[in-house]
Order: C-alpha cells, then sequence, then structure tokens
C-alpha cells in the first residue's frame, strides 16, 4: 500500500499474519517474525521506544535488553557518520 504508512502497516500485518498462521509451527514462527521485526526497525534507526511500543513491551528497558546486540552492531559506524556530517557542514 504505498504511499500510506498505516495503510503500509495494516497491510503487513495483515498478510505477517496470514503466513505465520498457515505456518506449521505458529508459535515459533511468530517469534522469528516478531524478531526480524524489531531487528529491522532498529537497523533503521528506529528509537527502541517506538520498537518497544510495536512489540507490545510496556518498558522499552526490556526491548533494550533483548537487542542489544542489534545497537552495538550498528554502532559500529557511528563515528565514520559523524565524520561525513562534519565535513560536509564545514567543521
Amino acid at each position: 500500500m504505498p504511499g500510506s504508512q498505516l495503510g503500509a502497516d495494516v497491510y503487513f500485518s495483515t498478510k505477517a499474519r496470514a503466513c505465520v498462521l498457515a505456518a506449521p509451527a505458529a508459535a515459533d514462527q511468530a517469534a522469528r517474525l516478531r524478531h526480524l521485526h524489531a531487528t529491522l526497525l532498529l537497523l533503521e534507526g528506529v528509537p527502541v521506544h517506538v520498537v518497544a511500543n510495536r512489540l507490545g513491551d510496556s518498558d522499552p528497558a526490556v526491548t533494550l535488553r533483548v537487542y542489544a546486540h542489534v545497537l552495538r552492531e550498528s554502532a559500529a559506524g557511528v563515528a565514520d557518520s559523524f565524520a561525513r556530517a562534519a565535513s560536509t557542514k564545514g567543521c
């Protein structure tokens, strides 16, 4: 559903639910889909509290503990990003 974030969310949610329910091991598939969803959002720089909310976690600290390895891995390029930003701003 291009052009509408809400539409995309509903579409993804509906399609994902259908795929998970059709899988033989639905619980395992649901957990994998949830983990993939959270991991991709965090790698894209979505704040932890937003990801926690989407996952239904009541406390972002839980999400942070579970996905800390993703955040550590994505932090590796932060210094390079800062250097690029500083050089393009004339610093």
